[in-house]
């Protein structure tokens, strides 16, 4: 009932603003089929599947407002469960971008961008996201 009751509050304040903005819908469904050597025979994952808003809105001096409010969803799960990925509001000018809500973390980026192998191989890998953060980017 809490994640309901999260999700419902995020979105109440979150479609207002993407509805004025510039804002793109977008989703992804990502699943597979395997099968094992052993008895057990076929199965079916679900593999990060999202849906999301994201937008920006011009500013006045040449700031602009920037949002993203995102789920995850898993569909093969009956009960439909529904996971919180990046949902933040930023602003952005020429001095970079600030960003406020949940992100995933500057070590998981960096992390990712460097691993030679698939996440899922990678034993040190910890792909995190952290709620209320707030984050700056640049690019250096």
């Amino acid at each position: 009932m809490k994640k309901l009751l999260a999700i419902a509050v995020a979105a109440a304040i979150t479609v207002p603003m993407a509805a004025m903005a510039d804002t793109t819908v977008y989703g992804k469904g990502h699943m597979s089929i395997g099968k094992t050597e052993d008895i057990s025979g076929m199965f079916v994952e679900s593999h990060s599947s999202r849906i999301g808003l994201k937008g920006s809105n011009a500013l006045d001096n040449g700031l602009t407002a920037t949002h993203q409010f995102e789920l995850g969803y898993n569909l093969i799960d009956e009960e439909g469960t529904i996971s919180a990925r990046n949902s933040w509001i930023g602003l952005k000018g020429g001095f970079g971008e600030f960003r406020i809500g949940r992100q995933t973390t500057p070590y998981s980026i960096v992390d990712d961008a460097a691993a030679f192998t698939t996440r899922n191989d990678h034993g040190l890998h910890t792909f995190n996201r952290l709620p209320n953060a707030l984050a700056y980017i640049n690019k250096f």
